[in-house]
């Protein structure tokens, strides 16, 4: 088969992770909305781990400017701050409508449609490398997503989306990877560059979404057992990116 076809083929299936939220469906929305403060706690611990240990080293590591990436990285955060003020004014000032999604629902979406563009982007680098090469980096990127994934339902949950409208756009977000596989085929020659803007801008917006959307919210929670299980469960989304670190 084609690197082409392999790295599609591979892109699709890294996508289909995207559907775990379907095991919730089971559950009513009350009783997934009960448990949506760990998901939310997952993917705040995710996210922190993902940019501080994965995405910044890479950059930095990889890059010859490091001011350059450090502004870049500013720029994420900057970005989605604009982002969310805009969403936020949006939402003010269309009095005839009732909105309750959550403006960090809709920044998530965004912001991981760029990691997943990414993730699109390096399975078919990786397959134009050779075949073995491909299957180790889709290995890498279905282990990294899959908590991302787990986490990133909840907080569309937790944001207001229903779970049909939680399933049916993280998967849209993902199927970016896909398209990410015909921009690495596409424009193979000018793609240099892309990927040391592309990747601090993601890093500063996980960041911001971690921090000032996930973590305020997290710590409207005061009671003490339920308390203690939101850090437990950071520190196990913590725990995930490290150990995904260890494995490549």
């Amino acid at each position: 088969m084609s690197p082409f076809f392999n790295a599609l083929t591979s892109a699709s299936a890294v996508s289909l992770l995207s559907l775990v939220g379907i095991a919730s469906l089971p559950f009513s929305e009350e009783s997934l909305k009960r448990i949506t403060f760990i998901l939310v706690s997952l993917a705040t611990g995710a996210l922190f781990g993902d940019a501080i240990l994965h995405i910044l080293p890479e950059v930095f590591r990889r890059s010859e400017h490091t001011l350059h990436s450090s502004l870049w990285v500013l720029t994420g955060i900057l970005a989605s701050f604009m982002f969310e003020k805009f969403l936020r004014w949006k939402d003010h000032h269309e009095l005839e409508h009732v909105h309750t999604i959550k403006p960090v629902g809709r920044i998530i979406l965004l912001s991981d449609g760029l990691h997943n563009l990414m993730d699109g982007i390096l399975i078919g680098a990786s397959f134009q490398v050779n075949r073995d090469v491909g299957i180790a980096t889709t290995l890498a990127v279905a282990l990294h997503e899959l908590p991302h994934e787990i986490g990133d339902f909840g907080v569309l949950i937790d944001s207001g989306y229903s779970k049909g409208r939680a399933l049916v756009f993280n998967f849209f977000c993902a199927c970016i990877a896909i398209a990410g596989v015909f921009v690495a085929f596409g424009f193979q020659s000018g793609l240099q560059s892309f990927p040391w803007i592309a990747l601090p801008l993601t890093g500063g917006s996980f960041l911001y979404i971690a921090g000032s959307n996930l973590t305020p919210e997290l710590q409207k929670e005061y009671a003490p057992i339920r308390s203690l299980i939101q850090c437990i469960a950071m520190m196990a989304g913590v725990g995930l990116m490290v150990w995904l670190l260890v494995r490549e």
